[in-house]
């Protein structure tokens, strides 16, 4: 009975440890919600990922806010414009994403909208979905760290294009 016991109690310790390491090093994410267009005055940090046709992706960080965007990944993959105004970072915006588009605000924990993303959309027939990209926001203290890529669904067709099998 005293072994059954400490291997119940050993269970619970290693549940319980791998519980608290896994909210340790889950962060902050912050989530995005579906809005119309832009609404930002002023002057905009610009930020533009082209690591291919269907990465493409704007992402409108206003400035003199509390919080910074920046991409995570090869610089080569992005260009950040800084002091760009609104009307400006719109139409370049329009411009860099050229297929049908959506816009999506970027929240902070708290509902506030802390910038806009615009993402291209693709005829799902093709790729299993109109949006191709997985995006995540992760937020440590001011910054807000982005990671762009393509949905595993949408990597695996390109992979069995290429390769011809899983």
């Amino acid at each position: 009975m005293k072994l059954l016991r400490k291997r119940y109690m050993c269970v619970a310790a290693v549940f319980l440890l791998l519980g608290f390491t896994l909210s340790c090093t889950m962060g902050n994410y912050l989530r995005t919600e579906r809005g119309g267009e832009v609404d930002i005055t002023g002057e905009v940090t610009l930020l533009l990922h082209g690591a291919g046709y269907l990465e493409r992706m704007v992402i409108f960080d206003p400035e003199g806010d509390d919080y910074t965007f920046e991409i995570t990944g090869p610089a080569e993959r992005y260009i950040v414009e800084q002091g760009v105004s609104a009307r400006k970072a719109r139409e370049i915006g329009a411009q860099f994403v050229t297929t049908r588009k959506v816009t999506r605000k970027i929240l902070s924990n708290d509902g506030k909208v802390i910038g806009y993303e615009m993402r291209p959309l693709y005829h799902a027939f093709r790729y299993g979905s109109s949006d191709v990209l997985d995006v995540s926001y992760k937020q440590s203290d001011n910054k807000v760290l982005v990671t762009i890529g393509l949905k595993d669904s949408v990597r695996k067709l390109f992979h069995n294009d290429l390769f011809g099998g899983e």
